[in-house]
């Protein structure tokens, strides 16, 4: 799986993307159920059903009410780096994302601090 700094729902995907790619879920075939899923990455079920929705997207997996999870045929790469350098993009916005937040917190506070009027 990828790095702490990933959101739960992004390693799971990443890891069931991989186990697709693997072959170890073959296109047609079923995956675990959202809660079997959740106990197997001790994650909550909403986390899970993030992950999938990811999957569902790119066109990994295809859900079917009541019947369950299904991988498909891995979907075409994008370029030679394909969805891992999309990925590292997307850290890095969320990295630069998180200090823009922290410096306007810090920010607000310093303007809290100042005494009215001069």
């Amino acid at each position: 799986m990828s790095g702490p700094s990933m959101p739960k729902y992004r390693q799971i995907a990443a890891d069931l993307r991989a186990r697709i790619e693997r072959g170890e879920y073959p296109p047609g075939s079923r995956l675990p159920t959202r809660p079997e899923l959740a106990e197997m990455y001790d994650a909550a079920v909403g986390t899970v059903a993030q992950a999938l929705s990811e999957l569902r997207t790119e066109g990994w997996i295809e859900t079917a009410q009541g019947a369950g999870i299904f991988a498909l045929s891995p979907p075409p790469r994008r370029g030679p780096s394909g969805y891992r350098e999309l990925e590292a993009r997307v850290e890095s916005l969320e990295r630069w994302r998180q200090r823009l937040d922290q410096f306007a917190r810090t920010a607000r506070e310093g303007r809290a601090d100042e005494p009215d009027g001069g």
